[in-house]
């Protein structure tokens, strides 16, 4: 089972979620963003995909795994750089 994370839950994030969850193949999906509300926008798009997928909403990082077989960022260009740093000081190597 691939183990996925999504980084921002807003609007292309939800989107991208979607896009996730259409996927057919048994995954579990991390989405992280430290807006509750954006979180919500998030859970209310994936009830609108028909899918048996495992899907997690976390507003910390410290609430997910440290590896994943997909990572999307999602972000504003403004704070990419500090997620994709942030992302890189925890999530471990697979090769």
């Amino acid at each position: 089972m691939k183990t996925n994370l999504l980084i921002d839950a807003g609007q292309l994030g939800s989107r991208h979620l979607q896009g996730l969850l259409k996927y057919k193949e048994s995954q579990i999906v991390y989405v992280i963003d430290l807006s509750p509300a954006s979180l919500e926008i998030a859970k209310q798009r994936a009830c609108e995909v028909e899918h048996k997928h495992i899907v997690y909403y976390k507003e910390s990082w410290e609430d997910i795994p440290h590896f994943f077989d997909l990572v999307i960022i999602a972000t504003n260009s403004n704070v990419r750089e500090i997620v994709i740093n942030q992302l890189l000081k925890g999530v471990q190597k697979k090769f």
